[in-house]
């Protein structure tokens, strides 16, 4: 069995240098921007704030130059992460980590039809990263299929995730409701 190699973050963002600016700007696009967005989209200002932020912090943290030498190729090798990878710091669950707050978000679309089709194009985020990652050597990435599988199980939970609380919070007031008109 191999041994999870624990990242030091310190060193994965002196790694990454342009990673913490990118985010900066990620946060300050978003703030001035979310409402326009969210008024021209018709959706509430804090779901456009969180897609933003949700977006643009994944891009920002895969997309940014790094000081590694990737591979001219990509590495197909597929290792599917499982439970106990979630409750550690590794590149794995890191990026794990870094969709679930996406499938969360998404999971709140206030339009049912909107929202599948932002999780369909949050589905192929992961491929056109490690797409870019191959294809644009010079940011200094490598691409792995590894990645793309956990990217993916990141959204799913948090889909799943955010679609059991809306569901169980649809039942909650469904049942209020119920009982209030039971009782008039």
């Amino acid at each position: 069995m191999a041994r999870k190699r624990i990242i030091d973050l310190g060193h994965a963002f002196r790694e990454v240098p342009w990673a913490i600016p990118a985010l900066f700007a990620t946060l300050v696009i978003a703030l001035l921007v979310h409402r326009w967005l969210a008024q021209r989209f018709r959706v509430s200002p804090w779901f456009m704030l969180a897609l933003m932020l949700c977006v643009g912090s994944i891009l920002s943290i895969t997309l940014t130059p790094g000081n590694w030498n990737p591979s001219p190729h990509c590495n197909l090798r597929i290792i599917f992460p499982r439970p106990s990878d979630l409750l550690s710091l590794t590149e794995r669950s890191l990026n794990i980590w870094l969709f679930v707050p996406l499938g969360l978000t998404l999971s709140f679309t206030p339009r049912p039809r909107v929202g599948v089709l932002l999780f369909v194009g949050a589905m192929a985020l992961p491929f056109m990263i490690e797409g870019f990652q191959l294809v644009v050597p010079g940011i200094g990435r490598s691409c792995q299929a590894t990645d793309i599988v956990n990217n993916l199980t990141g959204l799913f939970l948090g889909g799943i995730a955010g679609l059991s609380v809306r569901l169980l919070r649809l039942g909650i007031i469904k049942d209020v409701r119920r009982k209030a008109d039971q009782t008039s």
